[in-house]
């Protein structure tokens, strides 16, 4: 398995469809942050098609420059879906937010469980096969 440790989350290719990324707790995300994760993302995907498999901690905070760039920025790697797994009501009001709000570039959706957030992206990571079939 391969894995890449940055300053907020550890990153982990968990099989050939999905990395996982899980932040960690009692963390304050910063832009810089963010930039490390999208270029840890770029390393561990070489250019090939991924799916996202994000795991909230129970206590983080987020910048707003981070949580835009995210949004935007994972248009430029190889993800195509992000599944969101949330430990707290306060961070789902947070993550609901993101989403609605900042609008990423690739289908995210949140999750109670891991097991329902890895059902989806595996549902998308078909979609996103069968589209390509149809082009």
């Amino acid at each position: 398995m391969k894995n890449i440790t940055i300053r907020c989350a550890e990153l982990t290719v968990l099989d050939e469809q999905v990395i996982r990324f899980i932040l960690f707790d009692d963390i304050d995300i910063e832009k810089k942050d963010a930039e490390e994760a999208i270029l840890a993302i770029n390393t561990l995907t070489k250019g090939k098609e991924y799916c996202l498999l994000t795991e909230t901690a129970n206590h983080f905070s987020t910048t707003t420059e981070a949580r835009e760039y995210m949004a935007k920025a994972i248009g430029s790697t190889s993800i195509v879906a992000n599944a969101i797994c949330l430990k707290s009501l306060a961070i789902r009001l947070i993550i609901n937010t993101y989403v609605q709000f900042h609008k990423p570039t690739v289908p995210t959706k949140t999750f109670n469980t891991v097991e329902h957030a890895l059902e989806w992206l595996h549902e998308q990571r078909k979609k996103q096969e069968l589209s390509k079939v149809d082009d």
